[in-house]
């Protein structure tokens, strides 16, 4: 698949090999490009890894005057580039400079001096709604955008207004034009391009299965402008400072370790360790553990089998507990029979996990028959009783969650 560059210049070049997928739409200013699997599996986890053990990262605390509030980055961030004699200024660390070059090259040698940064560290990590069109890039600015670590849902919408984003009918929506949406994996290199932030928003909403994903941006800042200085400013403002003078940047190692308790070892163990592989739909996923679950639930229910005195539910579920657990609320890999997530101490929901639904019908029944006592209680204003009942229903989730978590510690 080649393109004829003599009719659009901010086309990308014939990438040897490639899938790409191509929208380019004058009527509504659309010009985007998804050059699928742009690195390959080796490429892409040499760089991930790189970023992951020399980028410090951010989470942007700023009041917002537009707003008239106290903001912080859905994210972490970090930025580097632009120009030197400007006010705010970090040189592009030396690593990363033969990706800015092998992306300049695919996108027919377009020139970048600056790059963002983002970690979405899990599925609750977003970035809003939002154009990357600034005066200081240029009315038709090329945006690359790298995907690396697991997949993500990119999506664009057409605006009537696309800045400022809200107000007036419909916040400055095209309701007419349905929203485009792009699966970016691991190695996946998307662009925008020509006349796009003039009308396009977008987006990297909350996903709940999303695990560790990089993106790097690439853009150029516009040299001996009069919102040059202004427009990298802001950038660093936005993406490292926030409203301090010298914040604090935390490596991907300390940002685990702030989340976690004493499994911090075993878990850096475990993602140091990961690989990419393809069971959750392509080969961005970096959970390898994932596909070794799987092997070990297919090994041990082919033992169980064999032998009918351990054949049931209860113990294949007490075998399966020993096992790597995703967190169901902030999707981190918990790895051991540890029952409470090292991240954000939620509790796992092991009880009767796997079991027969007669076992779990009981279950539930029992349940609801004392929920309806607990009711019953509160009716006849027998609240101690009420109290007591509910603590015994709910179990760890109606007690605090981190001293269950450290009295499961002391147990062992």
């Amino acid at each position: 698949m080649s393109y004829n560059t003599n009719t659009d210049r901010t086309k990308p070049t014939f990438v040897e090999g490639k899938k790409i997928i191509s929208i380019d739409s004058y009527e509504n200013s659309l010009h985007v490009d998804l050059i699928k699997s742009f690195l390959n599996n080796e490429e892409e986890e040499t760089l991930y890894n790189a970023i992951i053990e020399n980028v410090p990262w951010y989470r942007v605390k700023y009041k917002s005057n537009r707003f008239k509030n106290q903001c912080t980055t859905p994210c972490w961030t970090n930025f580097y580039g632009g120009y030197k004699d400007l006010k705010q200024y970090k040189e592009v660390p030396s690593f990363l400079n033969p990706i800015i070059e092998k992306v300049s090259k695919a996108c027919n040698n377009a020139k970048f001096n600056s790059i963002l940064i983002r970690l979405y560290f899990d599925g609750n990590d977003n970035i809003a709604w939002h154009t990357d069109g600034r005066t200081f890039l240029g009315k038709t600015p090329t945006i690359g955008s790298l995907s690396l670590g697991h997949r993500a849902t990119f999506e664009m919408r057409k605006m009537t207004n696309v800045w400022p984003c809200s107000g007036g009918k419909d916040n400055g929506i095209d309701t007419t034009i349905p929203i485009k949406k792009f699966i970016c994996e691991g190695g996946d290199l998307l662009v925008m391009r020509n006349t796009t932030q003039q009308a396009w928003h977008h987006r990297v909403p909350k996903e709940s299965y999303r695990q560790p994903r990089i993106n790097i941006n690439f853009r150029y800042i516009l040299p001996n402008r009069t919102d040059t200085e202004r427009g990298q400013f802001s950038y660093y403002k936005y993406m490292v400072y926030g409203d301090e003078t010298n914040p604090k940047g935390l490596y991907y190692h300390e940002i685990v370790q702030g989340n976690s308790y004493k499994s911090v070892s075993s878990l850096e163990t475990f993602w140091g360790n990961t690989k990419k592989s393809n069971s959750s739909g392509g080969n961005s996923s970096f959970v390898k553990s994932i596909s070794m679950v799987d092997e070990k639930y297919t090994t041990l229910e082919k033992k169980e089998s064999n032998k009918e005195s351990r054949n049931s539910p209860s113990s294949i579920a007490m075998s399966k507990n020993n096992l790597p657990w995703t967190c169901t609320k902030c999707t981190l890999i918990n790895v051991g029979s540890v029952n409470v997530c090292a991240a954000c101490f939620f509790a796992r929901k092991t009880y009767f996990r796997n079991v027969t639904n007669n076992d779990c019908k009981s279950y539930r029944i029992k349940k609801e028959t004392k929920k309806r006592k607990i009711k019953a209680n509160v009716k006849t204003k027998n609240f101690e009783t009420a109290r007591r009942k509910k603590n015994k229903v709910q179990g760890c989730g109606a007690t605090n969650i981190k001293n269950f978590f450290l009295q499961n510690y002391k147990k062992k």
